[in-house]
């Protein structure tokens, strides 16, 4: 059962980040997100490779609010790079977060939250 978020909606968290998921667990997620999306709740998840990447794809596909917790500060270039288009529709359809202190880069270590 997801728990309420500070947002007072229910929110579903979830990290991986694994660039090889395979085919099944890519079809997996999207249907468990198309489930869920009747229930309107918040998913959160990282802006990595993987099932990060479908989890928001997914999400917003199916017209639920995302929130991305980025691997760097706000305001700076997003990494992965290739996920720029996705962070700006994430923006538009939720939210983007960071706990980093501004002008903070990526570094390997800061996606395993």
């Amino acid at each position: 059962m997801p728990r309420q978020s500070v947002l007072g909606v229910p929110t579903l968290g979830g990290r991986d980040g694994d660039p090889s998921t395979s085919t099944y667990g890519v079809e997996s997620y999207q249907a468990l997100l198309k489930e869920l999306a009747p229930f309107h709740p918040v998913i959160v998840s990282g802006l990595a490779y993987g099932v990060d990447a479908v989890a928001h794809n997914a999400v917003l596909k199916e017209g639920m609010d995302a929130v991305a917790c980025l691997p760097q500060a706000l305001g700076i270039p997003i990494y992965p790079a290739p996920h720029q288009g996705l962070a700006e529709k994430i923006s538009q359809q939720g939210a983007l977060v960071s706990d980093f202190i501004p002008q903070q880069g990526f570094e390997r270590g800061h996606f395993g939250y």
